[in-house]
């Protein structure tokens, strides 16, 4: 999707990185270019960064994050550090790999919603099973925010 599309995550994240004063620091798919070549150029950029102090990232109800859909994309942890990813629902998508998480120190997955509540309780009970869960598995430094209530009922 091109920048300017409401569909584009990196469109609906710059009010927050200009709020912190950081979009200069933001490194940004070309989506001028094809998908392939985007990856390409996007894993050039990232391989310059060798330590990133946050990562935020959020998660679908289908247990993707980042880009990655899939079990197999989910356990590229050595390798490409960006991948175009042909998406469910018809689009594509570039999108750093968890190879590349593991150069992030810290990293906030941000899980909003009652529609979410479901996919919350496989990743804090079955992680293996969804994408997000296996590619955040052993990382270090990883919360979970919700605004959720995931106390057990009493």
């Amino acid at each position: 999707e091109p920048f300017s599309s409401e569909k584009n995550n990196a469109h609906n994240l710059l009010p927050l990185l200009q709020a912190l004063d950081c979009h200069g620091h933001f490194l940004q798919v070309d989506t001028k270019l094809s998908p392939r070549a985007a990856a390409a150029k996007f894993e050039e950029g990232l391989e310059r960064m060798q330590r990133v102090d946050l990562g935020l990232l959020g998660m679908g109800s289908d247990g993707h994050t980042a880009g990655f859909f899939t079990k197999q994309q989910a356990n590229l942890k050595e390798g490409p550090l960006a991948l175009h990813t042909d998406r469910p629902d018809g689009m594509q998508g570039v999108s750093v790999t968890p190879a590349f998480l593991k150069r992030v120190e810290r990293i906030i997955l941000l899980v909003t919603g009652e529609s979410k509540r479901e996919i919350i309780d496989t990743l804090l009970t079955a992680p293996q099973t969804i994408p997000a869960g296996i590619a955040l598995a052993n990382h270090p430094n990883v919360e979970l925010w919700t605004d959720l209530d995931l106390q057990p009922d009493s």
